[in-house]
């Protein structure tokens, strides 16, 4: 997927191994079984605290946008109505505004955002 080291917004618990099994391109089923392994093993010294770290450090996966993917027409004439969508064209409609609410949320939960907004109160 990318070269890029993130934690996966798809996670099971913090999204530390789908992160790395998709960084990797490795499967996440034996990442998670090497981790439980290990875990259980080392009684969670070091394998559980190199985890957390992980968690703490690595940042989520950016939020990947439509904006360069093509997208199905909704309306292909005049005399298409609203009735004649096909289930294709809606679900990426519907595609499409989830991402754009996904870009907002991200933007307004972000850190920056919150300190700009504190900080540059009148």
């Amino acid at each position: 997927m990318t070269n890029k080291l993130y934690r996966s917004r798809n996670g099971i618990i913090f999204g530390v191994c789908r992160g790395i099994g998709e960084t990797f391109d490795l499967s996440v089923f034996w990442i998670r079984v090497g981790f439980i392994v290990a875990f259980a093993i080392t009684l969670f010294f070091p394998t559980g605290l190199i985890y957390i770290i992980l968690a703490l450090l690595l940042k989520l996966e950016p939020i990947e946008s439509n904006l360069n993917r093509p997208r199905d027409v909704i309306f292909d004439g005049v005399e298409d109505s609203p009735r004649k969508i096909g289930p294709r064209q809606l679900k990426a409609k519907f595609d499409s505004l989830e991402d754009r609410i996904r870009r907002m949320e991200s933007h307004v939960t972000d850190k920056a955002y919150d300190w700009d907004k504190r900080l540059n109160t009148d």
